[in-house]
């Protein structure tokens, strides 16, 4: 998946500014796709330039001028191929796991600090998640609109994932607290795993 296409969808539902689009990752998109601000405008640019949205400028007073994005129906035709394509799923790939896993190079503290710093950014995301649940699906789900009952299986999925990253998170610190005080065996570097 592209930011391409994360943009695509957004601007087909109506006109947007660089502006609004990056906040749209820090609400609703932010538990399942992130990108920088400097990622979303160099990406606007480039589609621009392939002719999938149009920009017109709109002057203000006192501030900058607006840059407004419109799906072209050369966008709307690259969206809906994407749409259709086959799904890949990405491969997991967490530095973190990493670590844990050549955890007897780095030493029991420092990986207890990684997966402390883990699960803070964890409680974070949590009260996030949260705010945006009660901010925007106060309601029912039977009572919301099919489009609202999507948007919120994707906050549903980031929540539910940052629930089990914390169950592991716990369960790690755990281990490697007993690791700490020697409690658990460890084999010897280099052994079959």
């Amino acid at each position: 998946m592209s930011l391409r296409s994360v943009l695509l969808i957004i601007i087909s539902d109506g006109d947007c500014t660089g502006y609004e689009l990056t906040k749209e990752f820090e609400t609703v998109l932010g538990n399942f796709w992130t990108a920088s601000h400097q990622q979303v405008y160099r990406e606007l640019g480039k589609m621009h330039d392939d002719g999938l949205v149009e920009r017109r400028v709109e002057p203000q007073d006192g501030k900058p001028d607006r840059k407004v994005y419109t799906i072209t129906d050369a966008g709307r035709a690259n969206l809906e191929n994407w749409l259709r394509a086959p799904t890949s799923f990405a491969a997991v790939r967490n530095p973190l796991l990493v670590k844990v896993y050549a955890g007897l190079l780095l030493g029991p503290e420092a990986l207890h600090g990684h997966v402390d710093a883990f699960r803070s950014r964890g409680e974070e995301a949590h009260a996030r998640f949260s705010a945006i649940k009660d901010e925007h699906y106060e309601e029912p789900i039977d009572e919301m609109a099919d489009w609202k009952k999507l948007a919120y299986l994707t906050l549903r999925f980031g929540m539910l994932r940052n629930e089990a990253d914390q169950r592991w998170a716990k369960e790690a610190q755990d281990i490697l607290s007993a690791m700490m005080a020697g409690e658990e065996n460890s084999p010897e570097p280099n052994s079959n795993r």
